[in-house]
């Protein structure tokens, strides 16, 4: 009797030995499925057991890894391709559209105002195709957001001067008054090219939504943040703000050009990469976009 208690206790102990290491291997494979989730890398789920139905789990996990990771080079591939073709489509349609932009403007002064109507079309189609090409630009900024970000201290306050002043003619053309509340001599470290593109889509939205006025502000929150909001009256009614954001989202009823749904959305992802933040803020006449910054250390 006690020969056969001294065996199960053996066989107790051999089975809870067995049970540990697979408890233990579980873990390491769960701890090696973490970090392999969490990061960028080529590793395999390892185990220190010869147990066969262990190690062929093993096996299977680490045959699936090796199909993702063929399968995310080729995307990485596929992607530097798109990103390259996109390029490519942007330096080759900006050169003759300039070139037809300058034609359409040399016509509108010499031709009979018979033609004007048809040349007027023209001018109107050929900023339709400028717009997507700026748009073609936004893409392929957003795709470059994981490179290294271009910093450097500028005067933020001229800055923002400066670009709204670069839409004077066409914010008069649309009898927009803006309204500038612009604190002086801010100095912000800040990726000028992707704050630049943000303004700019911000006033491209002025010139689609706004009427008879619009507001810009720039203020020092404290000396670790600032404030840039875009206001203006507008006699579009927005139904569901909470999807302004959402890219190819619009709220315009007619099909055109100006209808894509980006801006805002490109607004956002910008933003974002610059490590700040958007509110968006609506009332049946007023519509405001608040971005907050935080002050980031030069590179």
């Amino acid at each position: 009797m006690i020969i056969i208690l001294i065996i199960l206790g053996l066989i107790n102990l051999i089975l809870l030995g067995g049970l540990l290491m697979i408890v233990f291997d579980l873990k390491r494979i769960i701890s090696d499925l973490n970090y392999i989730n969490q990061h960028q890398t080529n590793a395999f789920v390892t185990t220190s057991t010869n147990l066969p139905f262990i190690r062929r789990l093993i096996e299977v996990i680490n045959t699936n890894l090796t199909k993702l990771q063929t399968t995310q080079r080729t995307i990485n591939h596929q992607e530097k391709k798109m990103h390259q073709l996109l390029m490519n489509l942007i330096h080759d349609l900006k050169t003759p559209l300039a070139v037809a932009m300058g034609y359409g403007q040399l016509l509108a002064r010499q031709t009979t105002s018979s033609n004007q109507p048809t040349i007027n079309r023209i001018t109107t189609n050929l900023k339709a195709v400028n717009y997507y090409i700026q748009h073609l630009t936004d893409f392929n900024l957003i795709q470059a957001q994981a490179a290294q970000l271009q910093l450097q201290t500028c005067h933020l306050s001229q800055l923002l001067t400066s670009e709204l002043l670069n839409f004077y003619d066409e914010l008069t053309a649309k009898q927009i008054t803006v309204d500038l509340q612009i604190a002086p001599n801010i100095d912000w470290t800040i990726d000028v090219t992707l704050l630049k593109r943000i303004i700019q889509n911000l006033v491209s939205n002025w010139l689609k939504y706004a009427t008879k006025t619009a507001t810009v502000k720039l203020a020092t929150v404290d000396q670790q943040h600032i404030e840039l909001s875009f206001s203006n009256q507008t006699d579009t009614i927005i139904e569901r703000p909470e999807l302004l954001t959402e890219r190819f989202y619009t709220s315009d009823t007619a099909h055109t050009y100006q209808s894509t749904g980006l801006g805002l959305n490109i607004v956002q992802s910008l933003t974002t990469t610059l490590g700040g933040k958007m509110l968006l803020t609506t009332d049946p006449q007023q519509f405001q976009v608040q971005l907050q910054f935080h002050r980031l250390d030069p590179q």
